[in-house]
């Protein structure tokens, strides 16, 4: 099946005749050089050239989604109009399976943000690879950027295909991956989030999903020392709501027995479970409980309160 349905208008390079100086000997003394604003309308013809090949490749993509939900379509009505249950001929399946099979790309969007960069650039290299060509990764790169990120690279696009995405990768990582910038942004966001009152198990399920999150990062950069901080563990300590403060210490306590110190990954794997606890059904009955300040539900009158719903649990 053709994916091929357009050629784009070829915009020729930049000559370097025009940028070239004589000597005196060839051209009487005098010096020519290419007009600027001419050099500077060649580029934005190439530059409008690029943007309407990124459009051109976004249409294509819908149309090849579009062919393949028919030839689905059109494959299921064939079959169920055959009386014997006989499938249509191998070329065919080969066909509709080949394209089934191709998974849809999920491509994450960059905008700039530190934080996102690594995990941008590898969803970026797991969907496209060299096969593709240097001008279509190019394209689709600047095609998924937003903002400064996308600022900071469509100037790329002037270049040479292989040039051009490979100066607009390094334009990037001189950016927006400098490792104690990713690192203070982390650490920062999850330091910043706002102490747990009580029993609250959304906050604590969102604590802890911060936790995880900025200890996975950290350690694929090899920056745990940052999370192991005294600081670091007393703040994240003092989030906690007291009664697990009481048993963070219990659990810290066990931990100094064995010869070592309390790290942010015990912590972390303390506030989790505390979490699972809480959100469980029978969490939930406790907390409502002791929000509305009443612990018996009935039970020592040998049956459940009128008030008591389970379907709300």
């Amino acid at each position: 099946m053709s994916t091929e349905n357009h050629k784009t208008d070829h915009i020729p390079e930049l000559s370097p005749r025009y940028s070239e100086t004589h000597s005196d000997e060839q051209l009487g003394g005098n010096t020519y050089r290419m007009d600027p604003l001419l050099e500077l309308e060649l580029a934005e013809v190439r530059l409008a050239q690029t943007e309407r090949e990124i459009e051109l490749e976004r249409l294509r993509q819908k149309r090849e989604e579009n062919i393949i939900i028919k030839l689905w379509l059109t494959y299921e009505s064939t079959s169920a109009s055959h009386a014997c249950d006989v499938p249509p001929g191998k070329d065919w399946i080969t066909m509709i399976s080949g394209a089934l099979d191709i998974p849809k790309k999920e491509i994450i969007r960059f905008d700039g943000n530190p934080m996102n960069y690594w995990s941008f650039i590898r969803n970026f290299e797991d969907c496209f690879d060299e096969s593709v060509g240097f001008r279509s990764m190019l394209n689709h790169l600047i095609q998924y950027c937003d903002g400064k990120a996308k600022a900071t690279i469509v100037q790329c696009a002037l270049l040479g295909p292989e040039d051009g995405y490979r100066k607009a990768l390094e334009l990037l990582e001189e950016a927006f991956s400098q490792k104690h910038i990713v690192v203070h942004a982390f650490i920062d966001k999850m330091l910043n989030i706002p102490a747990i009152k009580g029993t609250d198990p959304n906050n604590l399920r969102r604590l802890s999903r911060e936790m995880r999150i900025c200890g996975l990062t950290l350690t694929q950069m090899n920056y745990v020392s940052d999370l192991n901080s005294v600081k670091t563990i007393e703040c994240m300590f003092l989030k906690l709501p007291l009664h697990l403060q009481r048993e963070c210490v219990k659990v810290a306590c066990r931990i100094s027995k064995t010869g070592r110190e309390s790290l942010f990954k015990d912590l972390c794997e303390f506030v989790k479970e505390q979490s699972d606890i809480a959100n469980t059904r029978y969490g939930l009955l406790v907390i409502r409980g002791n929000n509305s300040d009443k612990r018996d539900v009935g039970v020592s009158k040998g049956k459940i309160n009128a008030n008591y719903n389970a379907a709300s649990i």
